[in-house]
């Protein structure tokens, strides 16, 4: 992301967080400060700008929830 009010445009980053077991496939854009808890799934060439919770499968633009990931054992 970048400042494009600024006639320089800046660049306007920020930490995401992807937790463990979790899977973003191919071309899978992600936005500043989104959280990927545990196990999730982000599909291929998704664009998730919202936090996705554990276990959850998203995919689309913008990504929706389609689906649960079975828990792990």
């Amino acid at each position: 992301s970048h400042d494009f009010n600024n006639k320089e445009f800046h660049l306007i980053g920020a930490a995401i967080s992807v937790g463990v077991g979790s899977w973003i496939c191919a071309d899978c854009f992600i936005g500043p400060s989104v959280n990927i808890e545990k196990y999730a799934v982000c599909l291929a060439r998704s664009v998730v700008v919202k936090d996705v919770q554990a276990y959850v499968i998203t995919g689309g633009n913008p990504s929706k929830n389609v689906g649960l990931r079975k828990r792990v054992t």
